[in-house]
Parts: C-alpha cells; sequence; structure tokens
C-alpha cells in the first residue's frame, strides 16, 4: 500500500554535506579470500524489529538449525553456531531485538527465529505466500553482533536517512522495544554505535525521511505522536547507526525489500529499493523483469538490475562447460581444460590403501565366510593359496587407467557365482577359488553329543534335547525344518499309563496296567492275590504293579482251612458265581435309583436285568445318632453270572465303565459327586451252596453220650470262632476301599 503525500522535507543539518562524486568510484576488490559477495536488505522500517530478507531456505547461514528442546546444547558433541563467541547455547536461547508493529510491542524475536514473509504485509507469522511458484522469502533479526551495516556501507548497497534521536533507552532494553522521547515523541530503541563507553548503546529514536546513496529519492517519512487508524510510523533508525547525541542526524541504512510490481495496486511499496516477488501479491511479481547482477564491480552490472541475480567477476579457468574442470564463474579461458573420459579410475594394487594406516584392523587382508557348517571366518593367505597374493587381488573388476571421471566401477566382490550353489551370491563378481557348495537337504540341527560342548539342555526335567539321532544329517547344507525330529525322552507304548504322545525318543520307562494290592498296610503289599507275605519283586522294574486293587488287599491271616466237604451222600451241592460293586451315598437315592442302576449295569456288563440286583440299605438313625456321624446309605449291586469267567469279566467291563477317579465313579453311578461317600469296591465271588445233609439213624445204645455232647459243643465253638474272623475282615475290608498306589 503506497504511503500518503509526504509532508515538506525536514530541513538539512547545517553545514549540509558535500554530494559524492558521480559517477561514483569503483570500489575496491574483495579480499582475496572472499568466496562470496552478500547484500544485506532490511524489511520495512516500520517494524521494530532489526528484520533481513533472505530467501527461505537460508539454512546454516541464518542459524536455520532444527532445534529439539528437549537436547542439551552445552554438551560438546550438540554445540551449533550462534554468532555469539565463547557461547554454548542454542540460537533460540538468546533473545536479540523486540517484535513491534505500528508502536505496540508484540512479542520477541529470538536469535534463530525466521519467520515466512507474507503476501505484501512484510513480516508475520502466517504461512501463505505470495506469487505461487516463486522462491519463498523469510526474515530473521539482523543479530548481534554483526554490523551488516558497517559492511554494506563499504560498497555500494545502501542507503541514507535522516533519524531523530529523542531519549535513551534502559541499557538492558532490546532493539526495537517502543519508547517515548522527553516531548512525547514515539519511536523504538536501536543500538548505536559511537558515543563513549559510559553511555548507553540503547537509545530511542525515529525515521524522519530517507534518501538513496546519491540523494537522488527523498521520501518524507510520517511519525504521529499518537496512534490513529491507518497510520503507517511511527519508523525505526538503523541498527549500529552512528549516534554521538540527541537529535537530528543523517545516518546510512541498509536497502529496503519490497514488491516494486507498479501492476500490484495493492501491495506495491513506493519506498522499496530491491524487488522481493514474494512479497507482492499472488499474481503479480513474476512478470517485473527488475533481476540481474546489482554488484557494480561485476563484469555483469545492471544499473537497472534491482532483484539480485548472478554476477560475474574476472576470472581465469576453464570455460568450455563440457570439460572436467568447466569453471562456471570463469571468464577467461586459460587453456587448462581437461575433456572428460569417463570410467572406473579405482587402481587394482596397493595403492587402493592410499592414506590408509598399514595398523588399521583388517588392512590388506582378504577372508571369506563359508556357509558350511563349522567352517565360518577363512583368512586367505599367501602359504595357502600362493597364486592368490594381495597384489594379485583386484579392487575392481573394470579399472581404466585413462578415465579421468569415476563412473561405472564394478567392485571386486568375492564369491560363489553359481545360481543352484547353496551359497550363490548375487552381488559376486569374481570367483577365484571353488567357494561354492552343493545342494543337499536335510535336518541340519545337532544331536545333543553333536552340539558344542558348551550345550545346557534348556528344559528342566532334561528329557527334551536337540534333534534326534535318526533325523541329524551331518552332510545337509540346506536346513529342512520338516526333516527334523526334535529329541523328546518318554513312553511310546499307547497301552501304557504314562504314554506320551509328544514323545519321540523311547526312554525306556512306560508303566503298563497291572494290578495289584499297593496299600502298604496291607499284608500282602505288592501282591497280584491274597496271601500273607509281600510281594517286594512287584514294586519296581518293568514289571511293576501300576494299579491298586483293593481286593486282592490281606489284612488279617486266612482263616484255618475249610473242614472236609461231607460225603456225597450228605446232599446235593451247587456253586454260584457273582460279581459284586458296593459303596455308599450320604444323601438318600432317588426312588427309581435301584431300576436305574439295574437297567445301567445290565447294559455295561451285558447281561440280563433279571440277573441283577441292587440292594439299598438305609441308615439307621438312632445308630448314626449315637456316633455322631454322617448318615449314609450303603448300596450293593450284585450280578449273578453262570461261570467264573462270565463274573470276572463283568467285574472287569463295570470297573473299567466306572473308572477309578471320583468323577467317573459318580458318573457311572448316577449321582452327584459330593453325595459319593467312597470310591465303589468291586468284588468277584464264588459261592458253593450245599443240600441238606439226610437226618442220622438213630443212636445205638451202646454210643457214648457225653462224647457226643463233647463234640457238638466243640464244633460251636469252631464256628463261633470262624465267624468272629469273617466280621473283622469285612470290617477291615470296608474301612480300606479308597485307596491309592504308593511308590
Amino acid at each position: 500500500r503506497a504511503p500518503p503525500p509526504p509532508p515538506p522535507s525536514p530541513p538539512p543539518p547545517s553545514p549540509p554535506p558535500s554530494p559524492p562524486p558521480f559517477p561514483p568510484p569503483t570500489p575496491p576488490p574483495p579480499e582475496e579470500d572472499c568466496s562470496k559477495v552478500c547484500m544485506y536488505v532490511a524489511a520495512y522500517p516500520n517494524q521494530g524489529a532489526p528484520y533481513l530478507l533472505h530467501p527461505g531456505n537460508a539454512g546454516p547461514e541464518f542459524f536455520q538449525f532444527n532445534y529439539d528442546n528437549r537436547k542439551e546444547y552445552t554438551s560438546v558433541s550438540n554445540i551449533l553456531p550462534n554468532n555469539q563467541y565463547g557461547t554454548t547455547q542454542h540460537p533460540s536461547d538468546i533473545a536479540d531485538a523486540a517484535v513491534t508493529e505500528k508502536g505496540v510491542r508484540t512479542g520477541t524475536g529470538w536469535v534463530d527465529q525466521v519467520f515466512d514473509v507474507e503476501e505484501g504485509s512484510g513480516v508475520g507469522s502466517g504461512d501463505e505466500l505470495g506469487s505461487g511458484g516463486l522462491d519463498p522469502f523469510a526474515a530473521s533479526v539482523n543479530r548481534l553482533p554483526t554490523n551488516y551495516l558497517a559492511q554494506m556501507a563499504a560498497g555500494h548497497h545502501w542507503g541514507r536517512g535522516v533519524c531523530e534521536v529523542v531519549s535513551l533507552c534502559d541499557p538492558d532494553e532490546l532493539d526495537g522495544a517502543p519508547c517515548t522521547g522527553v516531548n512525547g515523541e514515539r519511536g523504538y530503541c536501536f543500538e548505536r554505535t559511537g558515543g563513549n563507553e559510559f553511555e548507553s548503546k540503547m537509545v530511542c529514536g525515529r525515521m524522519l525521511s530517507l534518501n538513496n546513496e546519491y540523494y537522488q529519492r527523498p521520501i518524507a517519512l510520517e511519525n504521529p505522536d499518537h496512534f490513529y487508524p491507518g497510520q503507517t510510523g511511527p519508523y525505526r533508525c538503523p541498527r549500529h547507526a552512528e549516534v554521538t547525541e540527541l537529535g537530528q542526524v543523517e545516518v546510512v541504512r541498509l536497502l529496503i525489500g519490497g514488491c516494486m510490481d507498479p501492476t500490484d495496486t495493492v501491495y506495491y511499496d513506493s519506498m522499496a529499493e530491491v524487488h522481493i516477488p514474494s512479497m507482492c501479491g499472488k499474481t503479480y511479481g513474476a512478470g517485473v523483469s527488475l533481476k540481474g547482477c546489482m554488484f557494480t564491480d561485476a563484469l555483469n552490472h545492471d544499473n537497472s538490475a534491482r532483484t539480485p541475480g548472478k554476477c560475474l567477476y574476472r576470472v581465469n579457468g576453464c570455460t568450455n562447460s563440457s570439460a572436467v574442470n568447466y569453471n562456471s564463474e570463469a571468464s577467461d579461458d586459460d587453456g587448462s581444460c581437461i575433456y572428460t573420459v569417463r570410467g572406473c579410475t579405482i587402481k587394482n594394487s596397493e595403492t587402493s590403501y592410499a592414506g590408509v594406516a598399514s595398523d588399521t584392523p583388517n588392512y590388506q587382508i582378504k577372508y571369506y565366510g563359508s556357509a558350511l557348517r563349522g567352517v565360518g571366518k577363512i583368512d586367505v593367505n599367501d602359504a595357502e593359496y600362493p597364486n592368490d597374493s594381495w597384489n594379485g587381488y583386484p579392487m575392481v573388476t573394470n579399472y581404466n587407467p585413462a578415465a579421468n571421471v569415476l563412473e561405472g566401477c564394478i567392485v571386486a566382490v568375492e564369491g560363489c557365482m553359481d545360481s543352484t550353489a547353496v551359497n550363490y551370491d548375487p552381488y559376486a563378481t569374481i570367483n577365484t577359488n571353488s567357494w561354492c557348495i552343493p545342494v543337499r537337504e536335510g535336518c541340519m540341527m545337532p544331536t545333543r553329543d553333536s552340539a558344542k560342548f558348551t550345550y545346557d539342555n534348556p528344559s528342566l526335567h532334561d528329557r527334551q534335547g536337540l534333534a534326534s539321532a535318526t533325523s541329524y544329517d551331518p552332510l545337509a547344507t540346506v536346513h529342512v525344518k520338516s526333516m527334523c525330529v526334535v529329541e523328546y525322552l518318554g513312553c511310546l507304548s499307547t497301552t501304557a499309563l504314562n504314554y506320551d504322545s509328544r514323545a519321540t525318543v523311547d526312554a525306556g520307562d512306560c508303566w503298563e496296567p497291572k494290578r495289584g494290592c499297593l496299600d502298604d498296610a496291607a499284608i500282602n503289599y505288592g501282591c497280584i492275590a491274597g496271601g500273607a507275605s509281600r510281594c517286594s519283586e512287584n514294586l519296581s522294574g518293568p514289571g511293576r504293579l501300576t494299579i491298586h486293587e483293593a481286593r486282592l488287599c490281606s489284612y488279617v491271616a486266612p482263616p484255618p482251612p475249610s473242614p472236609p466237604r461231607p460225603p456225597a451222600d450228605a446232599g446235593s451241592s451247587g456253586t454260584k458265581y457273582t460279581s459284586e460293586i458296593e459303596y455308599s451315598l450320604t444323601s438318600e437315592p432317588p426312588a427309581n435309583y435301584t431300576t436305574t442302576m439295574k437297567n445301567k449295569v445290565a447294559a455295561t456288563a451285558n447281561v440280563n436285568a433279571d440277573d441283577v440286583d441292587v440292594i439299598i440299605t438305609a441308615p439307621s438313625t438312632r445308630r448314626a445318632r449315637a456316633l455322631q456321624s454322617t448318615q449314609v446309605w450303603r448300596v450293593l449291586i450284585i450280578v449273578t453270572s453262570s461261570s467264573s469267567a462270565t463274573a470276572e469279566r463283568v467285574s472287569g467291563d463295570l470297573q473299567s465303565a466306572a473308572g477309578d477317579t471320583w468323577e467317573t465313579s459318580s458318573t457311572f453311578l448316577a449321582v452327584d459327586p459330593a453325595d459319593l461317600n467312597q470310591l465303589p469296591v468291586y468284588r468277584t465271588l464264588t459261592i458253593e451252596i450245599y443240600a441238606p445233609f439226610a437226618p442220622p439213624s438213630p443212636p445205638s445204645d451202646d454210643v457214648n453220650v457225653g462224647a457226643v455232647v463233647g463234640g457238638v459243643i466243640g464244633g460251636l465253638i469252631v464256628i463261633i470262632l470262624v465267624a468272629v474272623i469273617i466280621w473283622l475282615v469285612l470290617k477291615k475290608r470296608k474301612a480300606k476301599q479308597n485307596v491309592q498306589p504308593a511308590y
């Protein structure tokens, strides 16, 4: 936006300065070591902070480093340049200016702070740039302690102006902070040069007018003491301006950047001296032909240029663009051109290690890694391979001694070049030995005996290992996982109680089913039949007992032999074979329990239901109360068979169906596990049935009555003793009905 009509120019200082000679003299050439020629351009002077304009991707030249507030920048490894000698903070840790606009302070400018130059509005925080497609521009604070003004004043990229110093600022105040003079004049604090060391370097001032270096472009500036809508001032005086006293003084300033496209009626800036296309509107700026070399000592200096372009200086060198050493900055060809020969320039000799210390690890060492099991790295030395000494080992395969431009080298990579081999290397370019290994599929997991001596079985029980001896192939070169059988020791017999379906190697410790008495309180502990002594041979080894059979246990010595059978004419006799299940319940079974079990047992044992009897004995309430015990219903199931073999089969079928656990027995007996008072006891009995004897003949008169009476009494005593022994055996058996194997 163009400023309002300027007021009358202020009176010139007294005495007026002498005009410079015209045309201006040629500035001295840059120093011998100068690699860059810089032009520093300022943003609008109505911005309080002294901003510099530069390309948006300026990088380290303007301290544009990636910053992470979690990083410790005082650490030596993290130090970044910050234009502050002897300090190690990151640039963002240093406040360098006060951000103000139209006399109002809006923030703080930090050393590494960069603002995008917005469309036509100077400096701000928005992200919209003008002239889409143009190189973006940004603004940074004119940093301490660099005096860019002095650098520009040494050449011709500067302008003039009149600065009015109205008061002093606090020495600790930041450049650009709003300030007020003794008479209410509004301005900005700025750092001056000049004056003595006891005076404050921060003074309050404002620019009254602008002019160019040759006094040919005067512009009066509006600096109101009171703000009103639409005002543009006050304007700041340049940082590092030479000021020694209060009042008006002519100062040197940086050139002002802005939009110089006159067709942009919105953002055209009449004060701009350097054209910044991105400060114009979106459709303006690019079409203005103002770019050129603005440095007067360059060969291609363009006096009309207002946007810096490439400058050319008198430089000797190669001017042929097709040469290897072409110098785009050269103006005079000195015959030094070297023309391009492209190829591989890496030599195949010890000089390939030029500049490498001889004590460097693997210096001039050759080795290869074998894919064979247990081989690994193999050093290639002259003793083993006399025809393959170091000098004969190439670095590349296509060295071109005539080439001067490195291109297309094929690095010598030793390896197997046979695509069918196990160790085929697609990157290999030479194969000077028999490195290739043929394919042989197999299990490459070693057995525990073939493993390294430090191998430690990781399983807690030491029953799992590596590959089994039958599956490991020591000659295999390609591992096939499916061909390995991992060693897992266990029982492989499917009929054994400890059969392990995961086992792959027989451990020789199978426990085959074998029934017997395993109650160590029984007198026939370890036996497979009744008896009066223990059977220790059945308690260990392959033939040991594994299933406890309670009915085979004896707890008292067997009774004396039964009296001889009566003579044949004493009456006819018969034999009854039964299979019995006896158990007890803590709750009364349902009314149909007898029928349920009768049918279930008949179906399980494959017998007629009429041959099954279910006898339920209710508890004696008086006896249970006297003993303060739980009431128990005793159940006796009797299956009558026609032969001993059938009875044995029936007992086996019933016991197999019921199992030997609480849960399986409860399921078979159709009761709740909580109601089952004890595991069932299974018995197979053979009962002899005798008919009554024929009545004896009347005694003769000569029979001894005393002898007869004594025989009768003795017989009764024997019968009573036998009855007592049977009662004790039954009582002991009931007390031992749930016995587990003891190992």
